[in-house]
């Protein structure tokens, strides 16, 4: 598990400094983010580390919801669809066929369709549509251009 990114805001009130957690699962969708809208070469070049996702992934067969950074021992049972949505545009943008199997299995309509009316299952829904999104073009087609928000932003 070393070379993840820990929970740094520290909200995780079940969490401690060492765990890699929701917090930090926000980190590979953010760095995504910014290679699908701005090329930039160090946030294309997997420096967020989204393959040690994908060897946990070889590893362990899932993503659970909390690791120990340092050991890499699992601190949770829980699998939570929401790491597979924030982890969705890295892995097409570093690991497409993964990103497939995502789409086929955990991302999948079956999966998703019963949390659909969860109220509980808020958080999960949101990284699911964060990740679809990214990952079908949607976000990049509806963000304006940095330049041109440059521009407004200077008149």
């Amino acid at each position: 598990m070393n070379g993840n990114i820990r929970n740094w805001s520290g909200l995780c009130g079940a969490c401690n400094r060492s765990d890699f957690s929701f917090d930090a699962m926000s980190v590979y969708w953010r760095v995504a983010a910014d290679c699908i809208l701005n090329p930039r070469p160090r946030a294309c070049s997997d420096s967020a580390g989204i393959s040690n996702i994908h060897d946990m992934i070889a590893e362990k067969g899932q993503i659970y919801a909390r690791y120990d950074i340092f050991s890499g021992q699992i601190g949770s049972d829980i699998v939570s669809l929401s790491f597979y949505g924030s982890f969705l545009p890295g892995m097409r943008l570093h690991f497409p066929t993964l990103a497939e199997s995502f789409l086929k299995s955990e991302l999948s309509q079956s999966r998703i369709r019963p949390i659909l009316n969860d109220p509980d299952r808020y958080y999960d829904l949101n990284w699911i549509w964060f990740g679809l999104a990214a990952d079908s073009g949607l976000i990049k087609e509806m963000t304006p251009d940095p330049q041109w928000i440059r521009t407004v932003l200077a008149q």
